[in-house]
């Protein structure tokens, strides 16, 4: 009788040790499937979360609304490792220059491309936190532009903007600047009327 309760306890115990191995196994696997967008890229130690979808490779195609804050929160995969609890970021706003996105314009007497324009994160409400930072634009892009050439006149900024065209390019970093994921999206304004094919004030 003896025997046979060890033998029944020995059993349990093997079906729970096997029970908790394949649970870790499967609690590995998850991990990294989180991490490597489903096994179809690299491990990725930096990511970022918007709405429902974590972000850890380029992604194109966003819509903002003008004067709608939206948050993104950033996290490390591996932050558990890192003792010293340092898991900074920055953000940019920059121009996302393609062969359609790019247009030249007059600012005064003189000449530019939107290529020319290295940086605008100034023109966006962007405030960092410890784990998350909000972005928030007030101005839509003639305003941003406008903006930054704030003495001089400006001509042919394209009125009709293509709705289907990234023309902001936001750019987070890791902490030392080694990673970085970049969204591309436009700027809407919710009196926008929508067409097929572009937008249009």
């Amino acid at each position: 009788m003896s025997n046979k309760k060890k033998n029944t306890g020995k059993s349990i115990l093997s079906v729970v040790v096997w029970l908790l191995l394949v649970a870790l196994l499967l609690g590995v696997v998850g991990f990294f499937a989180r991490f490597t967008n489903n096994f179809t890229s690299g491990f990725s130690t930096f990511y970022v979360e918007f709405g429902d979808k974590q972000i850890t490779n380029d992604k194109d195609s966003y819509v903002f609304e003008k004067d709608s804050e939206y948050r993104f929160d950033v996290g490390y995969s591996l932050a558990f490792l890192n003792k010293d609890g340092k898991n900074g970021f920055s953000v940019q706003v920059l121009p996302n220059i393609t062969d359609e996105t790019n247009f030249e314009f007059t600012a005064g007497d003189e000449r530019y491309l939107y290529s020319d324009i290295k940086d605008l994160t100034a023109c966006f409400n962007v405030r960092c936190y410890d784990s998350y930072f909000t972005l928030t634009a007030d101005k839509d892009l003639p305003a941003i532009i406008q903006s930054l050439h704030q003495d001089k006149a400006l001509s042919t900024i394209p009125t009709t903007i293509d709705g289907g065209k990234d023309y902001f390019l936001l750019v987070i970093s890791n902490e030392d600047n080694s990673t970085s994921i970049k969204i591309s999206f436009n700027l809407v304004s919710s009196y926008f009327e929508f067409t097929p094919d572009h937008i249009v004030f």
